[in-house]
C-alpha cells in the first residue's frame, strides 16, 4: 500500500510541477517575459532545475517534457 501511495504521490506531484511550469514556459516562449525565449536544450534544462519547487534538482521526465515543447515551438 505504501509503495502504491508513493508512486501515486510522485506522479501527482510531477503533474502539478509540469502544470505550474507550463504557464511560465508559454509566457517565456511567446516573448512576453523579461527572459528571452529558449534556444537550446541546455537553457531549458537549467530553467527546469532552477524552477523546481522545494529542492533544486534535475528531473529527466520534466526536462524531456519541456524539451519536446521547445522543439515543437520551433517547427
Amino acid at each position: 500500500m505504501r509503495k502504491e501511495y508513493e508512486s501515486y504521490s510522485l506522479e501527482h506531484s510531477m503533474k502539478n510541477v509540469i502544470n505550474e511550469l507550463c504557464t511560465k514556459f508559454d509566457v517565456i516562449m511567446s516573448g512576453q517575459s523579461w527572459m528571452s525565449p529558449f534556444r537550446t536544450e541546455k537553457e531549458v534544462r537549467d530553467w527546469c532545475k532552477s524552477n523546481m519547487p522545494y529542492r533544486k534538482f534535475r528531473n529527466k521526465e520534466i526536462e524531456t517534457f519541456f524539451i519536446k515543447r521547445l522543439h515543437s515551438t520551433h517547427i
